[in-house]
């Protein structure tokens, strides 16, 4: 709000320049509606203000009337709907990299010792790279092997049943044994061929699950010789959905479930 005030530029220009600065930045609940609300009633208070002026122009002239203003505003109206893009070229070859920021959503630095995490559109980003690349099995994409990020749900299993990202791999941290199980999950995945870029780990809201299975992650790893990067999904599934429902991310609920038990239940 305050740099469509200050800049008088649009909300999509405003979240533009504050995600540059803090990506992690990002309008929720029934904030985004009251940017937009502000946006409409900027353009309506500018476009008022310039009518008037043009009009008492015109009167003053002899000549001009609320057509000319409003032709000489047209400028002020909503921009024109933007051209299709083109194709997206196909997914370059090579792994897939997750770009690791703080739990403040900052870019994590050289050196960094703290819990890494990877941002929502990072990691939707590179499913989609992955899956086209899975999908281009016949070799048609070179290196479509390459760059697994392999995805570890940590969250109690009714939760995972109600939603999860696709191709997670499910182990209940609640549970005895998670430790053990987490363990050989990424004995498995190391096992791959190629072996995987990078491991992410979420949990509903990744404020304690997936930091305490991450850390873990990160022993066992080192304990091996491995020095795959391990990553906390920032703000967990619960934000990852928001962003990403299953009509916009068809790759997000994996569909291949079926429910249990007697009458489904």
């Amino acid at each position: 709000a305050f740099l469509m005030r200050r800049q008088a530029i649009n909300v999509r220009e405003a979240l533009t320049q504050a995600k540059t600065c803090r990506p992690i930045i990002d309008p929720l609940g029934g904030f985004a509606s009251l940017l937009v609300r502000l946006d409409i009633a900027n353009r309506k208070r500018a476009w008022d203000a310039a009518v008037e002026d043009a009009a008492a122009d015109g009167t003053n002239e002899g000549g001009a009337t609320r057509d000319t203003a409003s032709t000489a505003l047209s400028g002020l109206s909503e921009p024109a709907p933007a051209p299709s893009p083109a194709p997206a070229p196909a997914p370059a070859p090579g792994p897939v990299r997750l770009p690791a920021v703080t739990a403040c959503g900052e870019p994590a630095r050289r050196g960094y010792k703290g819990i890494r995490y990877v941002l929502r559109e990072h990691l939707a980003e590179a499913l989609e790279i992955q899956a086209a690349r899975k999908a281009a099995g016949d070799g048609s994409v070179e290196g479509a092997a390459e760059g697994i990020v392999v995805v570890f749900d940590v969250r109690q299993r009714y939760e995972y049943l109600g939603g999860h990202i696709n191709g997670a791999v499910h182990v209940d941290w609640r549970l005895p044994g998670a430790r053990a199980e987490l363990h050989g999950q990424i004995v498995t995945a190391l096992k791959a061929d190629p072996p995987p870029s990078a491991l992410v780990i979420y949990c509903e809201f990744g404020g304690k699950r997936s930091p305490e299975a991450a850390i873990e992650a990160t022993m066992a790893l080192r304990d091996s010789g491995d020095t795959l990067d391990v990553l906390v999904l920032l703000g967990g599934y619960s934000r990852f959905y928001v962003r990403y429902p299953p009509g916009q991310y068809p790759a997000l609920v994996d569909g291949a479930y079926v429910p249990e038990g007697d009458g489904g239940v």
